[in-house]
């Protein structure tokens, strides 16, 4: 099987009948710990080896606050209760097949482990024909996981500029996800979480994120004003002492007459 993305991928056997509870695991750290409460995507792709005999389910993500260290005895199974599970027997030896789940922390966990929790005795497998006679093992190749918080995306406030102005637009950080922009006019990148904005007219700008679990979208309104050349005197009328307030687009100079008509500066 080729890498879903990227250049490679990973692959656990879930059990085998030669051994006992035989299983493989694969565990990381986070970055930073979740945070419980709040609501993550939990995406993977999975694909089954056509040299196995065997499909199998309900294995899947193990979500702790402490790391998970293998048995001591010639037991290979870790006893715990897996949050994210593969659902459904996946047969599919050609193409991946994508598992995700909405997951809720009750604590800030830290550590991710893929595997499977299951004694043999309930572990559930279905027999497939495979090219390799009495390999009766499970195993599956994994591809692209994601655990990313659920949110909106958080775009600044409506604002103004000057037409031929441009400015930064998009969300506070990247998510796993794709993103698009509409309408894209005026915009130099609208596939990706932040773009250059250099609108011609008012306009409107709707982000739209996309992850394995939800949709979401965010607006941010751009008006655009015409360039004047404008100023003001005051006070107006004078005896002479005034102040002169100022917004120039193009160079300018400023020539002041008395009443009679003659340049005084």
């Amino acid at each position: 099987q080729f890498p879903r993305t990227g250049i490679t991928h990973i692959g656990l056997y879930n059990n085998s009948f030669s051994t006992s509870n035989y299983r493989e695991y694969i565990q990381t750290q986070f970055e930073q710990p979740l945070d419980s409460g709040k609501q993550y995507c939990v995406s993977f792709y999975i694909s089954r080896s056509d040299t196995m005999e065997y499909a199998s389910k309900e294995w899947g993500i193990l979500f702790t606050d402490t790391l998970i260290t293998p048995p001591s005895t010639s037991d290979f199974l870790i006893d715990a209760q897996a949050q994210v599970t593969v659902p459904y027997f996946v047969i599919d030896d050609d193409n991946w097949t994508l598992i995700q789940e909405i997951y809720t922390p009750s604590s800030p966990n830290k550590y991710l482990t893929i595997g499977n929790f299951l004694d043999d005795l309930v572990f559930p497998q279905l027999f497939v024909q495979s090219s390799c006679s009495g390999c009766q093992q499970s195993y599956y190749y994994i591809d692209d996981v994601s655990v990313s918080l659920i949110r909106n995306p958080i775009l600044s406030n409506d604002t103004v500029i000057y037409f031929g102005e441009n400015l930064m637009i998009g969300d506070t950080a990247q998510d796993v996800a794709e993103y698009s922009w509409y309408p894209t006019t005026g915009l130099n990148n609208p596939s990706s979480w932040q773009t250059l904005a250099t609108p011609l007219t008012t306009t409107t700008y709707t982000l739209t994120k996309i992850t394995a679990c939800d949709t979401t979208e965010a607006s941010i309104k751009i008006e655009v004003l015409a360039k004047e050349n404008n100023f003001t005197i005051l006070p107006n009328p004078n005896n002479g002492n005034f102040q002169i307030n100022y917004n120039l687009v193009d160079d300018a100079s400023f020539i002041i007459y008395d009443a009679l008509g003659r340049k005084v500066y």
